[in-house]
């Protein structure tokens, strides 16, 4: 199966289409746990996902932080912020 783009002429194979899927959902999540982790507002966060209401965000993602996985993000978010520089 070819997912074809004809304005683009891009053809995508399924498993291509699988792959980007899963990894804009693997970006959303970790922003999302990201931004929890560090204290940011959850309206804030609903805001920046479209999600429709607050209770869908903490629903989605409020098992993501606890102070063991709080932790383990902090150590990720320092190794992003020295791979940037």
């Amino acid at each position: 199966m070819c997912f074809c783009s004809q304005s683009s002429g891009v053809n995508l194979s399924k498993a291509a289409v699988s792959f980007l899927l899963t990894s804009v959902h693997a970006f959303r999540r970790t922003f999302t746990t990201l931004l929890k982790a560090n204290g940011e507002d959850v309206k804030v966060v609903q805001e920046l996902l479209r999600h429709a209401t607050v209770k869908m965000t903490l629903e989605v993602y409020a098992q993501a932080v606890t102070p063991a996985k709080r932790e383990a993000q902090s150590k990720v978010a320092g190794l992003l912020k020295a791979g940037s520089k």
